[in-house]
């Protein structure tokens, strides 16, 4: 049971060669696309757990779905700068994607601390002030 004889001779590999060649990169765009929409999520799930931690330590008022949506945001940067490193054809090491990284874990701290209170100390934000009473100037 089974294939008794096979002939593989220049002009069936051609054909078989060619025949890939047309439909492969047909096939592999959607395939190559839903893997790189699975990175960045996962990409933005890990960013958003190194969150939590910067939250934790600035006490910063902020559950994982804010920070979820904040390193989705803080990634962007580095994603523009990857392309345009990419288009102008320079190559890509692990020096480059570690600084890429870091770009986003900075954007994050920033997004963290901007959303801390101004004291650590203090857990909840300040009530606005009263409105101005008396007349008014000008």
């Amino acid at each position: 049971a089974g294939v008794q004889d096979l002939t593989l001779d220049r002009a069936l590999a051609e054909r078989i060669l060619n025949f890939c060649r047309r439909y492969l990169a047909f096939f592999s765009y959607p395939v190559a696309l839903a893997g790189s929409y699975v990175y960045r999520i996962l990409q933005a799930l890990a960013y958003a757990c190194i969150g939590l931690l910067f939250a934790n330590l600035l006490k910063a008022p902020l559950e994982y779905p804010e920070l979820l949506r904040l390193a989705s945001v803080a990634v962007t940067p580095a994603v523009v700068a990857d392309t345009l490193r990419g288009v102008a054809g320079f190559p890509s090491s692990f020096t480059w994607l570690f600084l890429c990284f870091l770009l986003a874990m900075g954007y994050l701290l920033f997004a963290v601390r901007v959303n801390s209170p101004a004291d650590p100390e203090e857990s909840e934000i300040a009530p606005p002030s009263p409105p101005m009473t008396g007349p008014a100037v000008g």
